[in-house]
């Protein structure tokens, strides 16, 4: 199947917009509330989740031109200016290049490693700078020559140089430029500037001890006290060394006045600890930030915040205060059910158990296609072929328990294959499609906006609510246009076993396909599986698969998640992203908890035996 270029045409990348951009699409979340404390931070989650978006936020910039009713107090709060530091994928790759190609120069290739991280600090901080100029009209000021004078000595840059933040940008962009010319020809008999061989925490100090020195008068500045946040963008890229330093050495700050700020992908082999604990501890000076769903208050946090980005849309949409449930009502699986089934005469609600309720058919008609099923309810002292509770007691523990489970079942086992183009009307409703996001921003905003195509007008101009099969399309579309093909493709997202080549989509469709299987096929379950753990018998070669599937948001880590059953907390529980189980056909629910190895063990026993070999080919047409 070919992607469909029009499909989510309105995405965005903070990473490529401006300060002002950023500013002026940003709604407020629970995490940036935690992000702009007076302490060291550390931002976790996937690709998308909107972690660059806060980093920039923290420059003065963009919180000059943020506007909304709380920005005001929100920004008198911020105790710290912000340094946003972004890595870059393409210049780590070319570091690592470097390396491998001048092995035997390993001191040349340690110092330009270090200087050119160095020079992207430094040209930031030029920037924070200039923005603070900006604040308090004091570019091309006697102030900013005198303290690019003092930048210039300090950071012993070479001269001739106006005294100016524009030619000392310039000047760090110039030494970048002749190192990768020189880095291309492999000359390594480079002379390189000075400020190469220092430690970035000493010249940052050495800049804003200067900036502070020219400005401690000015009022901007009297109404708070001096403090800077260097905030480090997607580390995960940045050289290794750069990593360990910062959480190794630096979140125990040498200097008080600046805070770390940093942004990684869950799961990764460093140790955020810089004291040997994995969790810190109320007396360490730093805050881990998970952004992304992974327990029932971040569950509550992220509707809330989807809550008033839908509401602050749809009025740029059409004008008017909607409420989002009127848009897209609520999550009805009888809905769903009656509406696949093509018939609307069943009862529901507190008579759907019994004879003429739409849960009593289901259950009735399942039991006679499903021997398994039926047994299952013989087990429990229930007819299956007149499947009412015995008693009302007997409802909760046992009818409305498994109801998901049993109209998932039934409805893709009379369908005949998973791969039925039908329209799978499960998909629809307002805590649904927030859900299906799991925290990550980038995506959500995509769906929301193809739904929000579909919106039709009444004859007086008021919008509509959008039809279940049309919700139901779109977000099967999103999951098999959108989600799905940016996992499978991945950068880098291939991992090595047994010399054999692993694809990322391999491995996420044996996971997916196997949680189908045990819902749908095999025999009937009332807890199966949802959730599953990395355990001892998976081959350590398989760590590459979580790392690379947590940093695409293929997966999530449920450590907290208090549902999985039979784990400790503080354990890593994993599962698929609810943004693929329209792909993979699953209920948003959760249930027991599974070891990975159980799942690979076909794959893995087709490698180890010589039988893996054939081409992987992508395909999209699994409905």
């Amino acid at each position: 199947m070919k992607a469909k270029n029009r499909f989510f045409a309105e995405s965005f990348n903070a990473r490529y917009m401006t300060f002002d951009e950023v500013a002026n699409t940003f709604i407020k979340t629970a995490d940036f509330e935690r992000v702009i404390e007076n302490c060291h931070t550390i931002l976790m989650g996937s690709r998308g989740c909107g972690k660059t978006t806060l980093l920039k936020m923290l420059h003065p910039k963009a919180l000059y031109h943020w506007d909304s009713k709380d920005a005001i107090a929100i920004k008198n709060r911020i105790p710290f200016y912000g340094i946003y530091i972004p890595s870059d994928r393409q210049w780590s790759r070319q570091l690592e290049n470097f390396e491998k190609r001048f092995d035997h120069h390993i001191d040349f290739v340690k110092n330009v490693s270090r200087g050119l991280v160095n020079l992207n600090i430094l040209i930031a901080l030029c920037s924070t700078f200039n923005s603070l100029l900006e604040l308090i009209n004091k570019e091309n000021s006697e102030e900013e020559i005198m303290l690019c004078k003092y930048l210039i000595q300090c950071w012993e840059l070479e001269r001739p140089i106006t005294p100016t933040l524009y030619a000392i940008t310039q000047k760090l962009n110039f030494y970048v430029r002749d190192i990768n010319v020189a880095v291309n020809k492999g000359d390594t008999g480079i002379n390189l500037p000075k400020c190469f061989m220092y430690d970035f925490y000493d010249i940052v100090g050495l800049g804003i001890n200067a900036f502070e020195e020219v400005f401690k008068y000015e009022s901007f500045f009297q109404s708070r006290e001096f403090r800077w946040a260097l905030c480090f963008d997607e580390l995960e890229v940045a050289p290794k060394w750069l990593f360990d330093d910062l959480v190794q050495k630096c979140l125990r700050s040498r200097n008080q006045k600046i805070l770390l700020k940093m942004t990684s992908t869950p799961d990764s082999d460093i140790d955020y600890n810089p004291i040997g604990k994995k969790t810190p501890s109320k007396k360490d000076d730093y805050e881990i930030i998970k952004m992304w769903v992974y327990n029932s208050r971040s569950q509550t946090e992220w509707r809330d915040f989807c809550d008033r980005y839908t509401l602050n849309l749809l009025y740029k949409r059409f004008q008017k205060k909607l409420d989002p449930s009127k848009i897209f009502g609520d999550y009805n699986i009888d809905d769903a059910m009656t509406g696949s089934l093509n018939i609307n005469s069943y009862e529901r609600d507190t008579n759907q158990f019994y004879p003429g309720g739409i849960a009593y058919e289901v259950f009735r008609n399942l039991s006679v296609i499903d021997k398994s099923f039926y047994r299952f309810l013989l087990k429990k002292g229930v007819d299956p072929l007149n499947p009412s509770p015995i008693e009302k007691s007997q409802e909760s523990p046992v009818h409305r328990k498994i109801k998901p489970l049993v109209y998932y079942r039934y409805y893709f086992r009379k369908e005949g294959s998973k791969r039925s183009r039908k329209i799978v009307l499960f998909n629809h409703g307002k805590k649904h499609i927030y859900d299906l996001s799991d925290g990550n921003l980038r995506a959500f905003v995509n769906l929301m906006n193809e739904l929000l195509k579909n919106v039709k007008l009444d004859s007086e101009g008021n919008p509509q609510k959008i039809k279940l099969n049309t919700q139901a399309r779109v977000i099967e579309q999103f999951s098999k246009e959108y989600f799905y093909p940016r996992i499978v493709f991945y950068p880098d997202s291939n991992i090595q076993y047994y010399n054999k080549i692993i694809s990322l989509q391999k491995i996420i469709d044996l996971i997916g396909n196997f949680f189908f299987e045990k819902i749908v096929t095999d025999n009937f379950s009332a807890d199966p599986y949802s959730f599953f753990r990395f355990d001892d018998n998976c081959p350590k070669e398989f760590h590459r698969f979580l790392e690379i599937a947590l940093e695409s948001g293929g997966i999530l880590m449920t450590e907290e998640e208090a549902n999985v059953k039979g784990v400790r907390k503080g354990s890593k529980v994993y599962r698929l992203a609810y943004s693929l189980y329209p792909f993979y056909n699953l209920p948003q629910r959760d249930y027991n908890v599974i070891d990975l190895s159980r799942i690979l063990e076909p794959l893995l026993s087709m490698v180890e035996e010589g039988r893996y070999g054939e081409q992987l080919s992508l395909n999209f047409d699994k409905k």
